[in-house]
């Protein structure tokens, strides 16, 4: 189970697309209250700390302004916090054309589980190995049809990724590049005052 929980938590910075089953209403919301699961597992603040603010520099040339890069890091953060509810849509609605009604009830309920949400939280931020186990619901859910059906479709994630990164990036890019032209605006103020500049 913890191969399928981290093969799920993969792409979960992306998103994911699918064709396949009929879409009802019942199938679109089980799909985003299973994205919506997945999603808080995650600390998306910290993964974007550790990818941009850590040893990469994207401003490295412009030595200048060591704080642009603090920018960069609080526009992207500020940024994914406010897409997330659309990213969850949409995540939740390719759920829902690749998976049966049956298949989505017992991913919900699967992925509810603390343990499953540590799992996915030690997958996509890295550290120990998360010591609770499933509940015995739990697993005996995933010995069902449906659950063992949700489980091998979550594995497949990253063979759908790649089509709709861009997609992706088309949404977050933008407003996060004017959060940070806004936060290099205000820190340029605040020097041609004599203050030092400050991420905000």
């Amino acid at each position: 189970m913890r191969q399928t929980v981290f093969a799920a938590a993969f792409g979960l910075t992306l998103l994911l697309g699918a064709p396949a089953h009929a879409q009802t209403a019942e199938a679109e919301v089980l799909g985003v209250q299973v994205a919506r699961t997945i999603f808080q597992a995650i600390s998306f603040d910290k993964l974007i700390a550790k990818e941009i603010g850590g040893t990469t520099d994207a401003f490295g040339d412009i030595k200048s302004r060591p704080e642009w890069n603090r920018y960069l890091v609080e526009a992207m953060q500020e940024e994914v916090r406010h897409d997330l509810p659309l990213f969850e849509t949409m995540f939740g609605r390719a759920l829902a054309k690749d998976m049966t009604v049956e298949e989505l009830r017992a991913g919900a309920t699967l992925l509810a589980d603390p343990a499953l949400q540590a799992m996915i939280k030690q997958a996509a931020e890295g550290g120990p190995e998360p010591a609770d186990r499933p509940s015995r619901e739990t697993e005996r859910l995933a010995a069902t049809s449906a659950g063992r059906s949700f489980l091998t479709k979550l594995t497949k994630i990253e063979e759908r990724l790649e089509p709709l990164q861009d997609e992706f990036a088309v949404e977050l890019v933008p407003g996060a590049f004017r959060r940070f032209a806004d936060k290099a605006e205000a820190g340029e103020a605040a020097r041609r005052q004599g203050q030092p500049p400050t991420v905000k």
